[in-house]
């Protein structure tokens, strides 16, 4: 009797292992929805421009961005071209930017606001200097056939001798989402429940 019980005990710890590790990952498909026939398509739009001088500032989505196709498994990472952002003449200036990733396959939209300034030149050589900081800490995250996926957008820094500039996304498959501990104890906590009531009522015959 003791034996069948501990066996059934056994085979509910193995069986909560289990459904506790999560769905097994699979290689998860993307296509990104940047064209203007898709709906609904990834944007970007600045405002609270303010200039000094005379410069300008443009933004819009990457050349080829409805054309970004891929594949991720668990531990890739894959980046792209998402943005380009353009300044012009001689000036410096400040500006809020506001942007949407949108996917066709999986049906996800990852959104972020930010800021930044420049100050450009195009004397004897161009010339930029500026940064643009998305206001996000932690990139946004989903879970994805079981996979916990992340979405980043690239910040800029420096001094460089262009004025045209491009901003990436980074799409990152960390592996099968963990299962928060509480339902990881409910389900362990009801196979034993149920094993229990078992042994109880064979020792009961």
């Amino acid at each position: 009797m003791k034996k069948t019980f501990l066996k059934g005990v056994v085979l509910a710890v193995a069986a909560v292992g289990f459904m506790a590790g999560g769905v097994m990952a699979t290689m998860t498909h993307y296509d990104v929805a940047g064209g203007v026939n898709d709906n609904p398509t990834s944007s970007v739009s600045l405002s609270n421009v303010s200039t000094f001088g005379w410069t300008s500032i443009d933004v819009g989505l990457a050349d080829g961005l409805d054309d970004v196709v891929f594949d991720l498994d668990a531990g890739q990472s894959y980046t792209f071209d998402f943005l380009s952002l353009s300044l012009n003449g001689n000036g410096l200036g400040t500006f809020d930017i506001s942007a949407s990733l949108v996917f066709e396959v999986p049906e996800i939209e990852s959104s972020s606001e930010g800021g930044g300034w420049w100050l450009t030149k195009n004397w004897w050589g161009t010339y930029t200097s500026g940064s643009l900081s998305w206001s996000d800490n932690t990139p946004d995250h989903f879970i994805i056939g079981g996979d916990y996926v992340t979405i980043d957008f690239l910040d800029l820094a420096g001094c460089e001798p262009t004025q045209d500039f491009t901003i990436t996304a980074t799409v990152t498959n960390h592996g099968v989402a963990p299962v928060p501990e509480p339902a990881t104890m409910l389900l362990f906590g009801t196979g034993l429940s149920g094993f229990a009531a078992i042994g109880r009522r064979k020792m009961k015959k």
